[in-house]
C-alpha cells in the first residue's frame, strides 16, 4: 500500500505538465498542420479517454522530436547560404500567390492536374522559402509534361484522321474505278440487248412460217439468255459496290464524329481557358482582356467606370484550420453571392487565392456603394458550417474610378494597394476613392 501511494502521488504531477507541454507545442509558430491536428486529437482523446500517462508522454515526446526535424531541415533550407539568393517576404508571398494563380488557370486533365492540385492545396497553406522554390519547379515541370501530354494526344487524333482518310480515299477511288467499269459495261449490255431486240424485230418481219421463225429465234433466245446472265451479275457487282459505298459511308460518319467530339473538346478546352475551374467566373487572362475593352469604350465616352476589388478577410485561417477543401467551398459561395448582385454588362472575375474583381461600367457612385455594401452585408450574414462549426465570413473591398491620364496597370495597383493598407483597420472594410 505504502509503494502503490509512493507511485500514485506525482501521477497528477506528470498529467498537469503533460497538459502544459501539450499547450506549449500547441503554440510552436510555423507548427505544420499535421503535427498540430494530431496534438490535438492527442489532447481531446486523452481528455475523454484513461490513457496512461506513460503512453501520453511518450506520444507527446514523438511530436515533440518530429516538429524539432521539421524545424531544423526548415531553417537549413531557408538560411541565406543554402538559398542562393536575397527575397524579401513580400517577394515570396508574390511567387506564391503568382503561383497559385497560374495552377488554377492551367486545365490539363488525369495526373497532371490532380498534381497540380496538391501543389495548390500546399501553397494554400504556406511552404518554407526552399520548399516554394521547388513547388515552382515542379509547376514548370508539369506544364511542359502535361503540354507535351497534349501535343502527344493531338498529334495521335491527327494520326487517326489521317489513316481515316487515307482509307475513305482509297475506298473512293476503288468506288469511282468500279463504277466507271459498271458504266462501260451497263452500255455494252444495253447495245447489245438493242441489236438483239432489233434482230428479233427482223425475224418476225421477214419470216412468215412458223419453222422458220423457230429457227431464226432460237439462237436471239439463247444470247438473250446469257445477256441475262451477265445483267445479273451486273447487278451483283452493283449490289457489292453499294455495300463498299456504305462501308465508305460509315468511315465518314465515324470520322465526322471523331473530328466534331474533338472539336467540342477544344471548344471547351477554349472556355475553360477563361475561366476559373473552381469558381467559373471569368479567370485574371480573361478580365485582363474585358478590362482593355472597358478601358477603351471608356477613353471614347467617358462614362462613368468603377473598378472593385474584394478579398476574403483571414482566408489563410480557413485553411489552415479547416482544410483547402473548405476554403475552395468559401470561394465558390462568395463567388455566387458577388454575381448575384451585378448585371449581364458587368464582369466578375477571380482575381487572385481569395481576391475577387468586379468591373462596373455606367453606373453612379451611390449605386455602386450600395452594391458593394449589400454584397459585404449578405455574405457577413452567410451560415458557413465547417466540421460541424459556425463560422462568420467576411470580405473587404476596395474601389475606384478611372480618371483622366489612368491606365488599367495604374488603377489595378491602386486598388491593391488600398487593399492592403485598409486590412489594418479589421475586417469587411471598404476603402473608396
Amino acid at each position: 500500500m505504502q509503494h502503490s501511494l509512493a507511485t500514485d502521488n506525482p501521477t497528477p504531477t506528470l498529467a498537469e505538465q503533460l497538459q502544459r507541454s501539450s499547450e506549449c507545442l500547441l503554440r510552436v509558430p510555423h507548427l505544420p498542420e499535421r503535427v498540430k491536428r494530431e496534438l490535438r486529437d492527442l489532447i481531446n482523446f486523452a481528455a475523454s479517454q484513461r490513457i496512461d500517462d506513460n503512453e501520453k508522454a511518450s506520444r507527446l515526446l514523438n511530436l515533440y522530436e518530429i516538429t524539432i526535424k521539421i524545424l531544423s531541415t526548415n531553417r537549413e533550407n531557408t538560411a541565406p547560404n543554402n538559398l542562393g539568393f536575397d527575397a524579401s517576404s513580400d517577394q515570396l508571398k508574390r511567387l506564391n500567390k503568382e503561383l497559385q494563380h497560374v495552377i488554377t488557370e492551367l486545365d490539363f486533365e488525369g495526373e497532371y492536374g490532380d498534381l497540380l492540385v496538391d501543389i495548390r492545396a500546399k501553397l494554400l497553406l504556406g511552404v518554407s522559402s526552399s520548399a516554394l522554390l521547388e513547388l515552382t519547379l515542379q509547376v514548370l515541370q508539369l506544364v511542359v509534361l502535361g503540354t507535351e501530354n497534349e501535343r502527344k494526344s493531338s498529334e495521335k487524333f491527327l494520326e487517326q484522321t489521317h489513316e481515316s482518310l487515307s482509307n475513305i480515299s482509297t475506298n473512293s477511288e476503288q468506288i469511282i474505278s468500279q463504277t466507271r467499269s459498271d458504266f462501260v459495261q451497263r452500255q455494252s449490255l444495253h447495245q447489245e440487248l438493242n441489236g438483239l431486240v432489233k434482230r428479233s424485230q427482223n425475224s418476225l418481219a421477214l419470216d412468215k412460217d412458223f419453222a422458220s421463225l423457230l429457227g431464226r429465234m432460237t439462237p436471239l433466245v439463247k444470247e438473250l439468255s446469257q445477256l441475262s446472265e451477265r445483267f445479273n451479275l451486273s447487278e451483283a457487282r452493283e449490289q457489292a459496290l453499294l455495300e463498299q459505298i456504305q462501308y465508305a459511308k460509315r468511315q465518314i460518319d465515324t470520322l465526322s464524329d471523331m473530328t466534331n467530339d474533338y472539336r467540342r473538346r477544344l471548344e471547351d478546352q477554349a472556355k475553360r481557358l477563361l475561366l476559373d475551374p473552381l469558381t467559373k467566373t471569368l479567370n485574371r487572362t480573361a478580365f485582363n482582356d474585358q478590362l482593355e475593352l472597358e478601358y477603351r469604350r471608356w477613353i471614347r465616352t467617358q462614362h462613368n467606370l468603377r473598378i472593385v476589388l474584394f478579398d476574403i478577410d483571414n482566408f489563410k485561417q480557413i485553411n489552415e484550420n479547416f482544410g483547402y477543401s473548405a476554403g475552395d467551398k468559401a470561394l465558390k459561395i462568395i463567388s455566387r453571392n458577388i454575381g448575384k448582385e451585378l448585371n449581364q454588362s458587368d464582369t466578375l472575375a477571380r482575381f487572385g487565392g481569395e481576391e475577387f474583381v468586379v468591373i462596373l461600367p455606367e453606373y453612379q457612385d451611390q449605386e455602386v456603394l450600395a452594391l458593394i455594401q449589400k454584397v459585404q452585408r449578405n455574405i457577413a450574414l452567410l451560415p458557413f458550417k465547417f466540421r460541424d462549426r459556425s463560422l462568420k465570413i467576411t470580405v473587404s473591398a476596395a474601389c475606384t474610378s478611372f480618371k483622366e491620364s489612368d491606365t488599367p496597370e495604374v488603377v489595378l495597383e491602386h486598388l491593391s494597394k488600398a487593399l492592403s493598407e485598409v486590412r489594418d483597420f479589421g475586417s469587411n472594410q471598404l476603402s473608396w476613392k
